[in-house]
């Protein structure tokens, strides 16, 4: 009997996960249908990160506000908090090697590519969500909910960027959910960081 429920066990797990993707699935081929020629080259300049260079001077300028002349400590902090969820997203990719949907056999016909470029073989986790959910908590636990400013600035940045990440075929909602994790631990992790490395720079001074 203990046998039986097991087997029983994992096949109702294999079915809640099968579900669920297929979920996935079908609101990936909803969104990513949804596209006209200025969504897929407003997508294409959204994944740009030169794009965002704009964005990123007002980033840094609110950060030398904030920091004065010890800026370099965020804009070091920043660029570790890059390494570490892009590695992570990585690693995290060739381990569960699920394929993105523009190599899916079963559906790469109905996806919608932009100059058919679908990008390596496996999507999950999505490292541009993963980079941009990290840099958007770690820059809004920094200044707080009070800047309204930097909160919003940051929240569309990341939204913009992992949505175009579907429009252009490229990743799953699952894909963009799951990079939106490991950029929010990367976030926390780096910022408890920079929270010591500032400490002992204060008793230095």
């Amino acid at each position: 009997m203990e046998a039986e429920q097991v087997i029983y066990n994992s096949l109702n797990m294999n079915n809640i996960i099968n579900n669920i993707l297929q979920i996935d699935t079908d609101l990936f081929l909803m969104l990513n249908g949804m596209h006209n020629d200025a969504s897929d080259l407003f997508a294409v300049a959204c994944s740009n990160r030169f794009f965002w260079i704009p964005f990123y001077f007002f980033l840094l300028r609110k950060l030398y506000q904030q920091f004065k002349s010890k800026v370099y400590v965020p804009i070091i902090s920043c660029v570790l908090l890059i390494v570490c969820s892009d590695q992570s997203s990585r690693l995290i990719k060739n381990s569960f090697e699920r394929l993105r949907p523009c190599h899916n056999n079963t559906i790469k016909n109905l996806v919608h590519l932009y100059n058919n470029d679908c990008g390596g073989s496996y999507g999950f986790v999505s490292s541009h969500a993963a980079n941009c959910a990290g840099i958007a908590t770690f820059i809004i636990l920094i200044f707080g909910y009070k800047n309204k400013a930097v909160f919003w600035s940051v929240i569309v940045y990341t939204f913009l960027v992992s949505y175009s990440r579907i429009m252009l075929g490229r990743h799953y909602p699952l894909d963009i959910i799951g990079g939106w994790l490991v950029g929010i631990l990367s976030g926390l992790i780096i910022l408890q960081i920079q929270k010591l490395w500032m400490s002992k720079l204060n008793g230095l001074y």
